[in-house]
């Protein structure tokens, strides 16, 4: 007979958050959905006036449905230079959607998606920041010219036909390879000058702390935050509140549920203390070391598929097997896998 895995349960988180800490909404109905809508657009729209502007647009994530609610225009920066024959226009904005998502198993919460606009080299394109805003347009510069292949980049050949080239009546054209070394030195210097001053001026954007910061605070008004204290490979995630020692009770919550503060130790602690007592053991002499912790009549052995161990606590089972037959477990020590119980 063909072993079968033992699979150990798997699930998942029930935020999806772009930011931390994550600002959770408990949600009862279609009314109370709402209104929280409405009380952050009016924060939002007090805090930032004419950078506000009100949005209604759905995101396409399928475990955690969202909402993009309003759009706060973060500002902008350019730059514009002439060298020689050539214009150089380089502009970054960012703006900020935000974003009320549906929990996985229930309740809500509110979050952010930062969006960089920039003309690095042509056309406007959408970045993650603006550091690759400014890559992209460095890159441009420093490439070697597209349409000249082989007489330096960009930005040299425009420096050198600015330079060297602006006579008509010259007989000889002056590329970047026929200058002196020295003369060379001199274009790299003086394309060197202008990347800095690119970069300086596309730097020169508001803050985007300062923006993320005031919303986080309108979010905190209408919010519980809370982190993540720990995650499992099951997908079982422990969530804690910030700054506070009182629990978040969310109603509803299916298996894998999420368990607030108070089990989190609970469970770290028995994993830590089964993973002591394995420790340097076979799985078959086990039992006496496990009742140690757990009482006997909750301790079983049995043979069907495998050979394994399993321990009712909690609600759960525990499993431990040797690990050449398990997936996903939550603890490994030695031969021994140990994990909550799946499917079989």
């Amino acid at each position: 007979m063909k072993t079968k895995k033992l699979k150990i349960d798997e699930g998942t988180g029930n935020f999806s958050s772009n930011i931390s800490p994550i600002y959770a909404i408990e949600i009862e109905d279609e009314w109370d959905y709402g209104d929280t809508i409405n009380n952050i657009r009016v924060e939002l729209k007090n805090e930032f006036g004419d950078d506000y502007t009100q949005d209604d647009t759905y995101t396409d994530d399928r475990n955690y449905s969202g909402k993009i609610i309003a759009n706060i225009n973060g500002g902008s920066a350019a730059y514009e230079k002439t060298v020689g024959n050539d214009e150089y226009d380089f502009e970054v904005g960012f703006s900020v959607n935000i974003i009320i998502r549906e929990g996985y198993y229930s309740g809500a919460n509110l979050d952010y998606e930062v969006i960089y606009d920039g003309q690095s080299v042509d056309d406007y394109e959408s970045y993650t920041n603006i550091d690759n805003v400014i890559s992209d347009a460095t890159d441009y510069l420093t490439s070697e010219n597209p349409y000249v292949s082989g007489h330096g980049s960009t930005l040299q050949y425009a420096i050198v036909d600015a330079k060297y080239n602006d006579n008509e009546d010259k007989s000889e054209y002056i590329y970047y390879e026929s200058l002196s070394k020295e003369q060379q030195d001199e274009i790299d210097i003086e394309a060197y000058d202008i990347i800095e001053e690119i970069q300086k001026e596309l730097y020169n954007l508001p803050d985007e702390d300062d923006i993320t910061d005031k919303i986080e605070k309108c979010f905190a008004k209408y919010s519980t935050t809370l982190n993540v204290s720990a995650q499992f490979s099951s997908g079982e995630t422990h969530y804690s509140v910030a700054n506070e020692s009182k629990l978040l009770e969310l109603s509803g919550i299916k298996q894998p549920q999420i368990i607030i503060e108070k089990k989190i130790n609970e469970g770290l602690d028995i994993m830590q203390k089964i993973g002591e007592v394995a420790t340097g053991q076979k799985l078959v002499g086990l039992r006496n070391r496990l009742e140690t912790i757990f009482s006997p009549k909750s301790i079983d052995f049995v043979f069907d598929p495998i050979a394994h161990f399993r321990i009712k606590h909690g609600g759960r089972t525990i499993i431990l097997v040797n690990k050449e037959y398990a997936s996903d477990a939550e603890l490994i020590v030695g031969d021994i896998a140990i994990g909550y119980e799946g499917k079989i």
